[in-house]
């Protein structure tokens, strides 16, 4: 899940309370806020860098994972991912310096390192902190669908402060 601010944190926090919930992996800014909050109530969560889930670069508790395989019956499945995904990643080129191969690459990175990442933790709920558009989310929201994961994200409204947790 992306935490994005303090107040998601607060949400995640009573929803961990209210259902029994714990937080297993996070995605948010490893040095902000969030993450302190997030080692003190969940010492046992994996925190990935935001930043770094962009890029392929996994937090380092599992730098040396084995990742799944991925075989072509399930690279035909995933065609729709893959040609959003190939598109979204236009947001993160903007001097067209990043080929098709390389696009490709990330984006089997992203299939293999998550769905590793969901065999491990086996979640029942991934939450997003919006409508998953970071490329890596989208990956791993697709793979939710799936695998019939449930999935929440926050709806915001126009209150600074105020989300409102959304199937």
């Amino acid at each position: 899940m992306e935490l994005g601010g303090e107040y998601r944190f607060e949400a995640i926090l009573r929803m961990s309370s209210e259902y029994n919930w714990s937080l297993k992996y996070c995605t948010c800014r490893y040095d902000g806020e969030v993450a302190r909050g997030v080692k003190e109530k969940f010492p046992d969560a994996i925190i990935h860098d935001s930043y770094d889930a962009v890029l392929g670069i996994p937090p380092i508790k599992y730098r040396d994972l084995d990742l799944v395989s991925l075989d072509q019956p399930f690279l035909q499945e995933m065609l729709f991912c893959e040609s959003i995904v190939l598109r979204m990643m236009d947001r993160i080129d903007p001097k067209s310096t990043f080929n098709f191969n390389k696009r490709i690459r990330l984006y089997y990175y992203y299939l293999k390192y998550w769905l590793t990442i969901l065999n491990i933790h086996n979640p029942e709920v991934v939450i997003f902190n919006s409508m998953p558009h970071l490329i890596y989310d989208y990956v791993l929201y697709a793979l939710c669908q799936k695998r019939g994961i449930e999935t929440m994200a926050y709806g915001f409204t126009s209150f600074s402060h105020l989300c409102v947790p959304m199937q």
